[in-house]
């Protein structure tokens, strides 16, 4: 009987991403995961609906002045972070944050409410904390810089929109200049041709189950690029 000879194939670990953030990603990969199909990427869920995770997070209110509430189950990212990395039995590679969606309402700051253009500080110090322990556990932090939002975005932010995710998107870029961090842009996926509501009809702000599994597609190469 002659040996079977077997060839050795060279097949790569896929890399592990970390996606961490409130409902924008957390609904995403929900919608997209009976789609998901990918070999190259291992992603673990460390989103959390309605929750950014932002340590002593200041009072938000909504356009009609109500106080918005976190649910129970939300944490500090002091909390939760290292659940997440804990949770998978590989090291973790990237974390992907999915942020900048909470300070682009109005928050309880200094006594005294503070529009998002006025200030954020005390939210870009929290994000610095976050690349810091990201990167002292051996991960390579990524930011996804928040899109545009859509016209129905209005339901909960004022009117001035547009103007509130301009400020946060300039401060979100000029802390991963200053920190050295990648970004990827979630503008270029959410609003195609400048259309903003296309692949979010719904709200403005959540990506439509239709298309999530497309934009995660999209967004996982982004987040492969940038590691």
């Amino acid at each position: 009987v002659e040996p079977v000879v077997t060839q050795a194939v060279d097949i790569a670990e896929p890399t592990t991403i970390a996606v961490f953030g409130d409902s924008v990603p957390a609904w995403l990969m929900r919608d997209a995961a009976r789609a998901f199909e990918r070999r190259d990427v291992v992603l673990i869920n460390g989103a959390n609906e309605a929750c950014d995770g932002a340590v002593a997070l200041p009072l938000g209110r909504d356009r009609r002045q109500n106080e918005l509430l976190l649910p129970d189950d939300c944490l500090e990212w002091t909390q939760s972070y290292p659940v997440t990395l804990a949770s998978y039995e590989r090291p973790i590679e990237v974390g992907l944050l999915v942020i900048g969606q909470a300070p682009t309402v109005d928050r309880f700051v200094d006594d005294t409410w503070r529009h998002p253009c006025d200030a954020d500080s005390w939210y870009l110090d929290d994000v610095r904390d976050r690349i810091e322990f990201l990167r002292s556990n051996d991960v390579k932090p990524v930011i996804a810089l928040p899109a545009r939002f859509g016209k129905r975005a209005t339901f909960v932010l004022p009117d001035d929109l547009a103007d509130r995710i301009s400020c946060v998107r300039t401060s979100l870029v000029a802390i991963a200049f200053e920190q050295g961090v990648e970004t990827v842009d979630l503008d270029g996926l959410l609003c195609v041709g400048d259309d903003c509501d296309g692949r979010r009809t719904r709200d403005g702000i959540h990506i439509d189950p239709e298309a999530a599994g497309e934009v995660l597609d999209e967004l996982v190469d982004l987040t492969l690029a940038a590691r």
